[in-house]
C-alpha cells in the first residue's frame, strides 16, 4: 500500500507550484487547504473529486493528480 503521508506531501508540493503559477485561482487554494487538513485515508469521501470535476474541470494537471490521490486511498464500501 502507498504511504498516505508521502503521497499527500507530494500532492501538496504540486498544489503549491500550481498556486505559484495561478495565484488568483481560489479553487486550487481551497483544495490545498482541504488536503492539508486530511489526516488519514478514512477522511476521503469523494469530495475532492467532485470539486475537481465541478470547478477545476481538469484544466490543470494537478486536478488529475488530486483525483488519482483520492481514488488511491478512498475506502470503498462493501455491498
Amino acid at each position: 500500500m502507498k504511504d498516505f503521508e508521502a503521497v499527500k506531501a507530494n500532492l501538496l508540493s504540486e498544489l503549491d507550484m500550481a498556486i505559484r503559477q495561478n495565484p488568483e485561482d481560489k479553487i486550487i487554494i481551497t483544495l490545498r487547504n482541504i488536503i492539508r487538513k486530511i489526516n488519514s485515508p478514512s477522511a476521503l469521501d469523494g469530495g475532492l473529486t467532485r470539486i475537481v470535476v465541478d470547478s477545476l474541470d481538469f484544466k490543470l494537471k494537478v486536478g488529475e493528480r488530486i483525483v488519482t490521490f483520492e481514488n488511491s486511498f478512498l475506502i470503498k464500501p462493501m455491498y
